[in-house]
């Protein structure tokens, strides 16, 4: 890839986590943990793609547009990004819903960025980084936003039926996308990263402006000999000013 080119490519991942911090400025979080997740995401991107292919060589009758982009691709990347999340979720003390959305969305971020480290590579031309930065990278984002809000809908709950929606939406909302694009329905794809930036942008501003006080904590979790022990004590709402 040309130098010139790198810089379009990772930008508007860039552009995106920054504008989800710029949400709530003054509030604290591990930026370091945040990034590992980004940079796990990444670096399953390769593999998935890798699984996807062996998939439909396994079973050729997965290997056509509809079944490929309505359920292989989505499904195994958002399992990837998930995974990459629950590394996230262990490693940094989730205090609200503004943390967890946060985290899956600089998951989902991560993978959306080498996703396009390889496009532009194999095409080498501007125009696919532009077409990716308005098309690929903020539909990867909406797809972490809606991941991030049903897992903390089930822990604010305490029900996992809403652990199938994180996992359900992401994917729908990528095999639309993705089957719009490959048949060409233009009333579809070129107006849904729109629609998803003003809803992000509305959902993620009343979360960060709700992110006290803490509603639940969730500390990443060690163990020894006696199992597990949460090391970070849940902050409580009578102490603003702690994030």
């Amino acid at each position: 890839m040309p130098l010139g080119l790198i810089p379009p490519t990772i930008a508007p991942a860039i552009v995106l986590a920054w504008l989800a911090r710029r949400c709530r400025p003054n509030y604290s979080t591990k930026e370091l943990r945040l990034f590992s997740c980004f940079a796990l995401s990444a670096a399953l991107a390769l593999p998935t793609g890798f699984a996807e292919c062996l998939i439909t060589i396994a079973f050729p009758v997965l290997d056509t547009p509809i079944t490929n982009y309505l359920v292989v691709i989505p499904l195994f990347e958002e399992c990837c990004k998930l995974f990459a999340l629950r590394y996230g979720i262990k490693r940094l003390t989730i205090r609200n819903a503004y943390d967890l959305i946060l985290l899956a969305l600089f998951s989902h971020l991560g993978f959306a960025t080498f996703e396009n480290y390889i496009f532009v590579s194999d095409t080498q031309t501007l125009t696919t980084c532009v077409i990716r930065a308005y098309m690929a990278v903020p539909m990867h984002a909406a797809y972490g936003v809606a991941m991030g809000w049903f897992l903390w809908k089930s822990i604010e709950r305490e029900n996992d039926a809403y652990l199938l929606p994180a996992l359900s939406m992401p994917m729908l909302l990528h095999a639309i996308m993705d089957l719009s694009i490959t048949f060409k329905i233009y009333a579809v794809c070129l107006p849904l990263p729109t629609l998803c930036i003003v809803a992000m942008k509305h959902i993620v501003s009343r979360i960060a402006a709700k992110a006290e006080p803490f509603c639940k904590a969730i500390a990443p979790e060690q163990t020894d000999a006696n199992g597990p022990r949460n090391l970070e004590p849940a902050p409580s709402a009578a102490t603003p000013g702690t994030c």
